[in-house]
């Protein structure tokens, strides 16, 4: 045991070290967290051998990974404002095609079946993670070939995850059981619809008895915690992945991660899953990493690297150009990005035994090769058409942030003006029109805020489902106005609703009425 909590220790100073003098070579922190584990492992030092202790220790890491890109990367609206049914075909079928070719080629060097399909999965996995880590350096993330680029993998990490659950109880079993297969994709849509009940119903209740009952204030970082690890347990029981069940979390908790006291409660739980889980996670990747990947085949190695990135790149952007969708360059150079999804499956085949150790090294190998050159590629062949939302306010004045501070939102609301999302056409443009505005606010028949519509976008598309703009900010009477006017400069939205405890819009403000509030409380 002490020798366990000793090589825990060491990964966590050399994951961390590794992290700072990654960040400063302008390259993802989690290649050095990786490299960290392969210097510590048998690839090179051998100072630490993974076992079963380290291994269930460390893998809490990727539950917390993926929460927080549900939490934080992904945005519902944005991504279905963004994607189409055309999306969804094309990145499925792309995928498919990936496997089986991959499959098919690999089979010709007498690869036994289930290694095979192991290669095949991995080949047509992405990871979206990566890309919206990538993406947002590049401050493109919410631009409309952003969130395409995000979207169209997560579409594929989700069903490469799916395939996953399937290919290890294929692998476990070592047979093609027809009815197992069917068994488990039963189960895995039990899943999902249970998570989604739990997500919309159950859980967000669960937060706030917990946020107004229990007197501890850490009481809550423990909650979320726990319901983290249940949403993992009942998936890994039902044969889905533990991180699909930890992006649901993610995405349930999205909506109400504003409120202080959850906002408190998550910074706490990212923190602890920043500096130390996440990080040793992706190093223990690299404990089982070693050099004898060198030994085997090279043609076959070579040929596993052409699948893995041009012919992939190939079949996406074939396929996307082929169905007339746009951006298909961008869309395509995100399917090559690798490191996080796909090293996680590959310890789960690992530890079942499905994949040999030599082949691991192998496909840790490139995953590490994508992890240094997806970002150049990105930036070099990513161009962007469409404003980039402004940054954040480095510096206000100190007065200024503590007047704002002490101003509440309910002091310079004003009357809403609004919409429904059934009305007709004209009466938007005329009411828009009328009134001379640029933007309003759309809402749904119980006054609850579901997007923002600018009369230029309504005047070049009269279908208002496609130029309707997700809502990032909403605040509430009692907000103060330096919180509203730092999300304001973050995200750029030209109108924030003002809602009631039940979200239904009882006001408006805009960063113009701010300025004029400030300006004549100054006079």
């Amino acid at each position: 045991m002490i020798e366990d909590i000793l090589a825990i220790a060491l990964l966590i100073f050399l994951a961390k070290m590794l992290e700072d003098v990654l960040i400063r070579l302008k390259q993802p922190s989690l290649l050095g967290w990786v490299i960290s584990g392969i210097l510590l492992g048998p690839g090179f030092l051998g100072i630490i051998t993974p076992d079963k202790e380290i291994l269930f220790l460390t893998s809490i890491g990727i539950y917390l990974f993926f929460f927080i890109i549900g939490l934080e990367e992904i945005d519902i609206d944005g991504i279905f404002s963004s994607l189409n049914r055309r999306y969804i075909f094309v990145s499925l079928l792309s995928l498919l095609l990936q496997l089986v070719l991959t499959v098919v080629i690999v089979e010709l060097f007498q690869i036994d079946i289930f290694q095979a399909l192991t290669i095949g999965v991995i080949s047509a996995v992405p990871t979206a993670s990566v890309v919206a880590k990538v993406l947002s350096d590049m401050n493109v993330l919410k631009t409309k070939s952003g969130l395409q680029s995000f979207s169209y993998a997560l579409i594929g990490e989700i069903f490469g995850l799916i395939l996953t659950g399937t290919l290890l109880e294929i692998g476990v079993t070592k047979s093609f059981n027809i009815t197992l297969i069917v068994i488990n994709f039963i189960k895995v849509g039990f899943y999902f619809v249970l998570a989604g009940f739990l997500s919309v119903f159950v859980i967000p209740k669960i937060i706030h008895v917990t946020r107004l009952y229990l007197v501890s204030s850490e009481a809550l970082v423990g909650i979320i915690l726990g319901l983290l690890l249940f949403f993992v347990g009942i998936g890994s029981h039902l044969g889905v992945h533990g991180v699909i069940g930890a992006l649901i979390l993610g995405l349930a908790l999205s909506d109400i991660a504003t409120e202080d006291t959850i906002k408190s409660a998550v910074e706490s739980l990212k923190k602890i899953s920043n500096g130390v889980f996440i990080p040793i996670f992706f190093a223990s990747l690299g404990l089982n990493f070693s050099w004898s990947f060198l030994m085997s085949d090279i043609l076959l190695a070579l040929t596993i690297f052409l699948l893995f990135i041009p012919i992939k790149f190939s079949i996406h952007y074939i396929m996307l150009n082929i169905f007339g969708i746009e951006n298909s360059k961008e869309l395509s150079i995100s399917m090559l990005a690798r490191g996080s999804v796909d090293l996680a499956i590959l310890a789960s085949l690992l530890n079942y035994g499905i994949i040999s150790g030599q082949l691991y090294s192998l496909l840790v190998f490139i995953a590490i090769l994508s992890l240094l050159f997806y970002p150049l590629i990105a930036k070099l062949s990513i161009t962007v058409s469409e404003d980039v939302p402004s940054k954040k306010m480095p510096f206000l004045p100190i007065i200024t942030r503590q007047l704002l501070g002490r101003i509440k939102v309910r002091e310079v609301v004003r009357k809403p003006l609004f919409l429904y999302w059934n009305d007709d056409y004209e009466k938007i443009i005329s009411f828009m029109e009328k009134n001379d505005l640029e933007n309003i606010v759309i809402v749904d028949k119980q006054k609850k805020p579901i997007g923002i519509v600018t009369l230029k976008d309504l005047k070049e598309e009269k279908d208002i489902r496609k130029v309707l703009k997700p809502i990032r900010i909403i605040a509430k009477p009692n907000d103060d106005l330096f919180t509203v006017l730092e999300e304001i400069a973050v995200v750029n939205q030209p109108v924030i609703p003002i809602v009631d405890d039940e979200g239904k819009i009882i006001g408006e403000i805009s960063l113009q009425d701010i300025i004029s509030y400030m300006v004549a409380k100054k006079k």
